[in-house]
């Protein structure tokens, strides 16, 4: 099976390495030498923060953070994330907990957005991102490691999460009925350049993409200081803390974004339309597309400019059942029910997420020194 680079079981959690194996020399038998890593060295994160334009037209905060080794994978398979908020910040109160678009839980009407670590006892209330949510080298997502797992990833969860990947925004509950401004899973997938396409069986099993960088929050922003923790535990070696802080110094959000089109082209692809408002403060934009029937995503971008943009989704990038130059499936088949949404950033997201960066703490902000976007509402259709 080909090696999923930059996903999220590169990194081992203890970092221990064994300088020599143990055995028997002369009929006596020895211990090895250990030469066990700080679990301090092994991590920095990344962090920013900025306005988020919701599908629904209110304002969110976004927040951009990764945690990262030298070479860019993630560093820790299991860690606890919060972030704490300035004064006035709120988090508002959702029945919805941990799961789904992940509700407050705990956290709720505090200044706190927390995960809650897997050694609690007596587990708390529930929190934000739960037991499950971690972050990690594509940022936050419900794959901290179990005893049982280690290999979880976009597609293939942590079991107590109930979702291949954290919704878009937490603290909005979905409707039940598929609307246009229901939160969603935003996941990089081909054609985007340098995203492979992992949809045949030489990938791991269900892999989706790979995870955006950015999480949005329902929770209005405030100006201020927002302070990054993760906090690292192990059996048997010294935890460590992770931590960073970010400015807000504007809540001046981008404008709502238009839904996105898609003028098929009768094979599985076809051409996508959007219309990005004019501002000067965008950088970029890209387009997500979910095909719901087969679960497979796409992303188109990133577009550059404003006003009437076009970009190209090939015809032959759907999943495979065979790998090889022969095996080639229509991207979205005919029938199938598809999401597009379009996101506008003011600063270069794609260009700082896996698979194609690698650097341990890659540029997140913007010419205003923070990390805005603005999501459009779904487009839901039929091929």
């Amino acid at each position: 099976m080909k090696r999923l680079e930059q996903s999220l079981a590169i990194a081992a959690l203890f970092a221990l390495s064994l300088n020599a194996c143990s055995g028997v020399t002369n009929g006596n038998s020895f211990v090895p030498d250990q030469n066990q890593v700080p679990l301090a060295n092994l991590g920095k994160a990344t962090f920013s923060v900025g306005t988020a334009t919701l599908q629904d037209g209110t304002t969110g905060l976004n927040v951009v953070a990764y945690l990262r080794t030298a070479n860019g994978s993630t560093a820790y398979l299991v860690n606890t994330p919060s972030i704490s908020g300035p004064a006035g910040f709120t988090v508002p109160t959702s029945a919805q907990t941990a799961n789904g678009a992940g509700g407050s839980g705990a956290d709720g009407g505090t200044a706190t957005i927390s995960a809650t670590g897997q050694t609690a006892t007596p587990p708390p209330a529930g929190t934000t991102f739960g037991t499950a949510g971690g972050l990690f080298g594509g940022g936050f997502g419900p794959f901290n490691s179990t005893q049982s797992s280690s290999n979880f990833y976009p597609g293939n969860s942590n079991p107590s999460a109930g979702v291949p990947a954290f919704l878009t925004p937490f603290y909005r509950t979905p409707s039940g009925g598929n609307t246009p401004t229901d939160p969603r899973i935003f996941l990089l997938g081909p054609p985007a350049p340098g995203v492979p396409q992992f949809t045949n069986i030489t990938w791991p099993l269900n892999f989706a993409g790979y995870l955006p960088g950015f999480t949005a929050f329902g929770a209005t922003p405030v100006t201020g200081t927002y302070n990054l923790s993760v906090v690292v535990t192990a059996a048997n070696a010294a935890g460590t803390t992770v931590a960073a802080s970010a400015n807000l110094s504007s809540v001046a959000a981008l404008p709502a974004q238009p839904s996105p089109t898609l003028t098929k082209d009768g094979a599985g692809g076809g051409t996508v339309n959007v219309t990005v408002p004019v501002d000067p403060r965008i950088v970029e934009t890209l387009v997500f597309i979910h095909d719901t029937s087969t679960n497979a995503f796409y992303t188109v971008g990133p577009l550059t400019g404003t006003g009437a943009l076009t970009g190209a989704l090939p015809d032959l990038l759907g999943p495979c059942p065979a790998s090889g130059p022969g095996c080639n499936a229509p991207t979205i088949q005919t029938g199938d029910t598809f999401e597009m949404t379009a996101i506008s950033f003011d600063y270069s997201d794609f260009e700082a997420t896996q698979p194609g960066n690698t650097s341990q703490q890659p540029t997140v902000a913007g010419p205003g020194g923070q990390s805005d976007l603005s999501i459009s509402p779904a487009t839901i259709s039929t091929y």
